[in-house]
């Protein structure tokens, strides 16, 4: 059964026949990590793989920071995550005087 239709809550925007686990994968991960159930999780495991949601993890821009930090600590993952990273905006522009 496919997580659209196993789990219809959390994927409520989406056309569940239009939804392909394998070429959508980083999207499940991300919305399963995102608001999913403790079952809805198990499933992401089972079905991914813990290597292949840490990937996600890391390299997502689309998870929140508090669902980044959650999985990190949970997880102990020592790579950097990207949504986590401080980006250095340049300093204020000069008026023209």
């Amino acid at each position: 059964m496919s997580f659209a239709a196993r789990f219809p809550t959390l994927f409520w925007d989406i056309e569940p026949s239009a939804l392909d686990e394998e070429l959508h994968a980083e999207y499940v991960i991300e919305r399963v990590l995102e608001h999913g159930t403790l079952d809805a999780v198990e499933a992401l495991f089972r079905r991914y793989g813990a290597s292949r949601i840490v990937r996600v993890i890391c390299t997502s821009r689309r998870i929140t920071r508090r669902t980044a930090s959650f999985w990190k600590a949970f997880l102990d993952i020592s790579e950097p995550i990207a949504c986590l990273q401080t980006h250095l905006m340049p300093g204020p522009c000069k008026r023209w005087e």
